[in-house]
């Protein structure tokens, strides 16, 4: 982590790193591989029990939509190889994937907004992930030490994204942006010294670098 913040002070989401997969003792109701809680007719997946693997988040408990994964829920699962997510989930926690070291593939539904504070974190094994167009926001850390992603597009909906959401990618080279440049934090790209920024013709806000990684045309 030091060489990641170069110095600067930790984001503030960085306090759940103290406590992971914490919401796994919290009162609750267990279903098949995941602990639950309900609130107001919605479920929030707040731990998992399984061992990994192929993981499909169920839409519904016992009838109900699972609407939210809690903070942290597959913090540090060495064996999760994939997910899918259904497009009941509107919310991801913080570092909700984080340190899942096997995970090589996540599909984000159409219904989340915004990827939120290392989410992704050190998902050392991860080469394939697709953003939606409804996402507007990439948080802090989000991909950070991603560390053999290669390639990855960003929404013509993305408005906004956060400090160091992906420091540390080693392998990116290449970050293809569909739509006018976003608001970009600090160090977005710092440790990423290999990617280029890709752009459309006739979309706005470019220069000759972009989070302090060079551009270029994107012909498709």
């Amino acid at each position: 982590m030091t060489k990641m913040f170069s110095g600067r002070s930790k984001p503030a989401c960085a306090a759940t790193w103290l406590l992971p997969l914490l919401l796994l003792t919290l009162p609750g109701t267990t279903h098949a591989q995941f602990n639950y809680t309900n609130s107001n007719g919605a479920i929030t997946i707040t731990g998992y029990t399984g061992s990994g693997g192929a993981v499909t988040i169920p839409g519904a408990i016992n009838g109900l939509p699972v609407t939210r994964l809690g903070i942290s829920v597959f913090n540090g699962c060495s064996n999760l190889t994939s997910i899918t997510i259904p497009n009941s989930v509107t919310n991801l926690g913080e570092w909700t994937f984080a340190v899942c070291t096997s995970l090589t593939n996540a599909t984000i539904p159409s219904s989340i907004t915004s990827i939120g504070c290392a989410v992704f974190y050190q998902c050392t094994s991860l080469t394939n992930i697709t953003i939606p167009s409804s996402v507007t926001s990439i948080g802090e850390l989000a991909f950070a030490d991603c560390s053999r992603l290669t390639r990855i597009t960003i929404p013509a909906s993305i408005t906004r994204i956060e400090d160091r959401a992906f420091s540390v990618c080693t392998s990116l080279t290449g970050v293809y942006f569909q739509g006018n440049a976003p608001r970009v934090g600090l160090d977005v790209f710092y440790f990423t010294t290999d990617a280029t920024v890709y752009h459309l013709p006739g979309t706005t806000g470019w220069g000759s670098t972009f989070g302090w990684r060079p551009t270029m045309l994107w012909n498709q």
